[in-house]
């Protein structure tokens, strides 16, 4: 409870205050003509009804000074103004929005004759109602407002509850506020909700009305109902509060378990335009009112990762792509040669190859040391150095030699890995990470004559005839590379090689959201874009671009070459230098030419840069 109160305070100062809930006691008073007054019960309360009996209502209201520490299951607001209590013949009867805004018995809490001042700063107020013997459905709320014309607002409704079945006997007393007796409660109505993040979560930025969420990382939200007043409701007596993803359910919603108004959020699935959420806050039975519902606004903001290799910046580091310039770039700092882009998630380790990103945003890399893929969740590189341990090692019974460093996930989630020391391709279903794969495709008997065999990508849902099939790059060094799709099944898989894509070396291959196959030239450090057809052609949707000189690409044997290419949430095509202090580069289609967008990424630490090694982005 502390936690959450700090937390309220922090991220929602422009609300008043909290709410408080304090004491309250009923007492029905059986006696001869309204005999009840007798007991210390204001007269002018006291309708004639022709009744023997009496129902009485005793309330504090709480001091807006010094309610910051209470709580207890009877919610009164600070604010409350006026309080009214209606009455209907009979058990569980109904009442309708008239009956409660216009109700039989009403007072105003700044009346000294009905509500004493207390030494604490509250105040007491008692009122008594003579009814006929009978059994009554009674309902007490509170007020924001006076009335008009002896009719409330419902906009100004604080507070309410029903008591389904209550006896007025003559010449029986029934004191229902006694320990041994009935303990009546009025909850509290909400008038609206506010929702912000807790605080120090390095995922989630204000912008405005929204809140950018950057990559695959749960945020956690708070959900507060807020009373006509403006008082954020909190405690027993508050009303039910919900969140829902949105419509398109690129995000996912889980409720904290220890806390009913807090909730993670996390994107799944990027979306150009910002995602509406709907947290619903919903009244009590009996009240009338309608719930309430506020709209929570998220942008998701693309990660960029990126291994390293060697200098002090060696590992796993996340960037958020966030818009700039009308352009897509991490923020930066430092300028010139020391310029360097701040990461959002940093997993300082040793030497990684290359990384993939899989359909729940967890991040495989290859450990070139140990010779298999490790998986991280989206958040745990933000928790290191504590979280340094991956979920998983991807080298069950030790099937990969250290030569494996290519690998790839469909939008299913499973995941392919090849094998270069053996050429076998390897695909886990994401109940299988870990364990024995579900195939195993020889390579070497699909691409004979080939010196190396390549898992270059996974056609996306777009490549609408070959969705979810392994990409394949086969080729020998100074000789031409093959593309081919390796369609199922595959315990005995087809190949259908990509044609029309010039003959020369092929470094790495990349589809973007629209379908369309982005390509990487090794031998003269080039990059060209293609739509492909439903049989496997390719044709040249811009003449092949000349990688920029301010942003050269420098390969293992100091020849031009690229270690790997990753396709942005805007169709750009960020590409990693491999060796040698370059930066990472993005570039894309303007109108029917291929161009350096002039964003670059580069990480820099006290000895340098480091080797930029493989990237990946989500969602």
């Amino acid at each position: 409870m502390r936690r959450i109160r700090r937390n309220i305070i922090k991220h929602l100062k422009n609300l008043r205050r909290e709410l408080a809930a304090s004491g309250l006691a009923f007492a029905l008073l059986a006696g001869c003509g309204g005999g009840g007054a007798g007991a210390g019960m204001p007269s002018h309360a006291l309708p004639s009804v022709g009744g023997n009996g009496t129902l009485s209502l005793a309330l504090q209201v709480p001091s807006p000074s010094l309610q910051a520490n209470r709580r207890s299951p009877k919610y009164v607001s600070p604010d409350t103004q006026y309080i009214g209590i209606s009455y209907l013949s009979g058990v569980n009867q109904t009442f309708t929005p008239a009956q409660i805004e216009a109700p039989q018995v009403s007072f105003g809490v700044s009346s000294p004759s009905v509500c004493a001042l207390q030494s604490n700063g509250y105040r007491f107020c008692s009122v008594a109602v003579s009814l006929a013997p009978g059994t009554y459905t009674v309902g007490i709320t509170t007020w924001a407002a006076p009335p008009t014309s002896g009719t409330f607002a419902a906009s100004s409704e604080l507070s309410q509850t029903t008591l389904p079945s209550e006896v007025v006997t003559s010449g029986i007393s029934a004191n229902l506020g006694s320990a041994a007796s009935i303990n009546a409660s009025l909850d509290a109505i909400p008038a609206g909700l506010a929702v912000a993040p807790l605080p120090s979560q390095t995922h989630v930025i204000s912008s405005g009305t929204t809140y950018d969420i950057i990559g695959m990382s749960p945020v956690d939200f708070l959900a507060e109902p807020i009373d006509a007043a403006g008082n954020i409701i909190i405690g027993q007596g508050a009303p039910s509060v919900s969140l829902a993803p949105d419509s398109a359910h690129d995000t996912a919603v889980t409720p904290n378990t220890g806390n009913a108004n807090e909730f993670s959020v996390q994107v799944v699935a990027w979306n150009s335009s910002p995602l509406s959420l709907t947290a619903t806050a919903t009244p009590p039975s009996g009240s009338g009112l309608a719930p309430q519902s506020a709209a929570l606004s998220v942008q998701p903001v693309q990660e960029l990762w990126d291994s390293n290799a060697g200098g002090n910046a060696g590992g796993l580091y996340g960037f958020a792509l966030l818009p700039a310039n009308s352009s897509f770039a991490p923020p930066s700092t430092g300028s010139g040669t020391t310029l360097s882009a701040i990461p959002a998630d940093a997993l300082p380790a040793s030497s990684f190859g290359e990384i993939f990103a899989d359909s729940l945003g967890n991040i495989w890399l290859f450990d070139s040391y140990a010779g298999y893929f490790e998986e991280y969740p989206p958040a745990g590189a933000a928790q290191a150095p504590t979280v340094s341990t991956p979920l998983i090692e991807l080298n069950p019974s030790g099937i990969f030699a250290s030569d494996s460093q290519a690998g790839a996930a469909d939008a299913a989630g499973n995941v392919w890995v090849d094998d270069q020391a053996t050429n076998n391709l390897y695909e886990f279903t994401p109940a299988q990470h870990g364990n024995s794969p579900v195939s195993l495709i020889g390579l070497q008997s699909l691409f004979p004559g080939f010196s190396t065999i390549t898992l270059a990508a996974i056609a996306p849902p777009s490549v609408s005839t070959f969705a979810n099939d392994p990409v394949i790059i086969a080729g020998s060094i100074g000789s031409p590379s093959t593309v081919s799709f390796l369609t199922p099944p595959y315990s005995s898989p087809t190949t259908t090689a990509i044609s029309g894509l010039p003959s020369t070396d092929i470094d790495h291959v990349a589809f973007d959201q629209l379908g369309r196959l982005w390509v990487a030239y090794t031998s003269n450090s080039t990059l060209g874009l293609y739509s492909i057809s439903s049989t496997g052609a390719a044709t040249a949707i811009a003449s092949p671009l000349q990688t920029s000189a301010s942003c050269p690409i420098v390969g293992n044997t100091g020849n031009n070459g690229f270690y790997q290419i990753m396709i942005s949430y805007n169709n750009t095509l960020w590409v990693t230098p491999g060796f040698g202090n370059n930066p990472i580069c993005e570039y894309a289609l303007n109108g029917s030419a291929l161009s350096f967008t002039g964003n670059t990424l580069q990480l820099y630490t006290t000895g340098g840069y480091p080797s930029y090694m493989g990237t990946a982005i989500t969602p």
